[in-house]
């Protein structure tokens, strides 16, 4: 199968290792969005344990096409799974109703301020979620088959 690239995510990418090279390291490229992906539609499952499974926004439902998009204004279940990330993972206490409002907008503008202080990233802090953002995020853990959200469990895309 053929993988189309964006020209200006091969530049920004062809940038980043190049001035890391340079520098020998010294100045760290970190991700921000430089393309902007399609948006979230659905969700998939992720990382399944004993304890249950990760939903994550993903583009089309059990797709793990994770690489994508949310803004103030979207309505869907990929809003819903980012909003128990942010309620069960962040401890906003926030609605989960699948709208992408004010609140789940600053809720994601918090945790993006968390993420980049705890990793180092310079993600934009204007409460959008970024298709970058997906690994960094924690998410919400639920019983296998659709069970409700495990309490005190939330993990990795591609982690423990």
């Amino acid at each position: 199968m053929a993988t189309t690239v964006n020209r200006r995510a091969w530049l920004a990418t062809l940038a980043a290792v190049l001035i890391t090279a340079v520098t020998g390291g010294l100045v760290a490229a970190h991700p921000t969005p430089a393309v902007a992906a399609a948006t979230c539609t659905g969700y998939s499952h992720f990382n399944p344990n004993q304890f249950g499974e990760l939903h994550a926004p993903t583009i089309g439902n059990h797709t793990a096409r994770y690489y994508c998009d949310l803004a103030r204004g979207n309505r869907s279940v990929a809003v819903l799974v980012l909003q128990e990330a942010l309620r069960y993972c962040f401890n906003h206490g926030i609605a989960t109703d699948g709208i992408f409002g004010p609140n789940t907008e600053a809720a994601m503008a918090a945790t993006t301020r968390t993420i980049n202080n705890f990793y180092g990233t310079s993600f934009p802090t204007n409460g959008r979620y970024y298709a970058d953002m997906a690994l960094y995020m924690a998410w919400a853990r639920f019983g296998h088959g659709g069970g409700p959200p495990v309490p005190g469990q939330c993990g990795f895309l591609f982690g423990p």
